[in-house]
């Protein structure tokens, strides 16, 4: 990539890291700038002596890339995620990870099911066991557009377990009786598609429309 060919030292701060030859390639590039990148709290760019302030992580990576010619694995398209619920597309792991930290996790409600119109998936579902786990982001909202594939993921996650006493949503208070009790709440309360003819319809909740529980009456079995 030509945008790599003139770059030989790093000018961060005082790193000063020298690009040798044989360390002249594109993901040796991307780590070291995003390392210096996160490690920077303060979102102050430190690329010779600039010092400009910016608002967010991504707000910085995108001056380093536009004002000083510096790529990094936010800017440079070095993978492609798409977010069904939002309808847009994320160019890297760190724009996917910011993405779902400020429009998925911080606006966290209990209905996380499949919404499909004319069989084309609209809103993907997510695992009510890998959103409460403490794993990456993007292991946590995994996206589910195939309901055999969702109850497949769950069933294991339900077979390690044994014994289900509450529901595994991080904000679900609802205690259970048994393993048939949780996938009836799984689909009465979260939206989870059950096998059959059954389909859940409805939208996700948004922050603005209330408290939690109201998106359990936007919910319909047809």
């Amino acid at each position: 990539m030509d945008q790599f060919v003139s770059i030989r030292t790093c000018r961060w701060n005082d790193c000063y890291y020298q690009f040798t030859q044989a360390k002249r390639t594109c993901g040796s590039y991307l780590k070291h700038i995003t390392d210096h990148l996160e490690a920077n709290k303060a979102h102050q760019c430190l690329w010779k002596d600039c010092n400009q302030i910016l608002e967010s992580q991504e707000e910085l990576a995108t001056h380093i890339s536009e004002e000083h010619g510096i790529p990094n694995s936010w800017t440079t398209h070095t993978s492609m995620h798409y977010c069904y619920e939002h309808d847009v597309w994320c160019h890297s792991n760190q724009m996917w990870d910011a993405h779902l930290h400020f429009q998925h996790l911080q606006r966290l409600n209990d209905f996380c099911g499949l919404l499909k119109e004319r069989g084309v998936v609209m809103v993907a579902a997510h695992c009510l066991f890998c959103l409460g786990d403490t794993k990456p982001l993007s292991v946590r909202f995994a996206q589910y557009h195939d309901v055999f594939d969702l109850h497949k993921h769950m069933t294991g996650h339900l077979a390690k377990l044994g014994t289900l006493k509450a529901c595994p949503h991080p904000i679900c208070k609802d205690t259970l009786d048994s393993e048939s009790d949780f996938w009836d709440h799984a689909t009465s309360v979260h939206g989870i598609p059950s096998f059959g003819p059954r389909r859940i319809t409805g939208k996700r909740k948004r922050p603005e429309d209330g408290d939690n529980n109201k998106v359990r009456k936007g919910l319909k079995v047809a």
